[in-house]
């Protein structure tokens, strides 16, 4: 993702500002100069892939943390496709049709290109996931004070995320 290399230069730079001096070789860029890119917005993004990488690098991970950083990224794309799968079981029933969603979900272009990448996308996708199915849950169901700290807690941290993902808000 071409974002990445901002995005990446971001969570090191903040990294790098919170860890102690002995981590500094593991979160620099390779070539051992400080990142390039300004923070900018996206604090919850920063922080969170900050900590994620500073842990890995304090569990031995070394050149590998940024790659370890990306794996726990995909993760949102088993999110996704979790939620797809719940919502086709809520609407549909049996199990051809939430086989089909979780698949069509997965298979989503866009959705597996951000899901590898450190980008403010891929958690923001999960969270904005976890919000429609909480928000599907609350139609079909009906309502339920778990329900809807579930729409309001995802739907905010999407939105937290990544700027773009503030459509779910009024959707909600």
């Amino acid at each position: 993702v071409s974002d990445e290399v901002n995005y990446l230069a971001g969570v090191q730079t903040y990294a790098l500002a919170s860890a102690p001096s002995s981590l500094a070789p593991c979160l620099s860029p390779p070539n051992g100069a400080p990142p390039a890119a300004s923070l900018g917005g996206k604090t919850l993004f920063h922080a969170s892939g900050a900590a994620v990488l500073t842990a890995l690098c304090r569990s031995g991970a070394g050149d590998l943390a940024p790659v370890g950083l990306r794996l726990v990224a995909a993760t949102s794309l088993v999110v996704v496709t979790w939620c797809g799968w719940q919502v086709a079981a809520l609407l549909a029933g049996g199990t051809l049709a939430p086989a089909l969603t979780a698949l069509a979900l997965a298979s989503q272009p866009v959705l597996a290109k951000y899901a590898g990448a450190v980008s403010p996308d891929s958690p923001a996708n999960a969270c904005t996931a976890v919000a429609i199915l909480c928000g599907v849950r609350w139609l079909v169901l009906g309502p339920g004070l778990l329900r809807f700290g579930g729409v309001v807690v995802a739907s905010t941290a999407a939105a937290a995320l990544k700027d773009a993902a503030l459509f779910i808000v009024p959707v909600n």
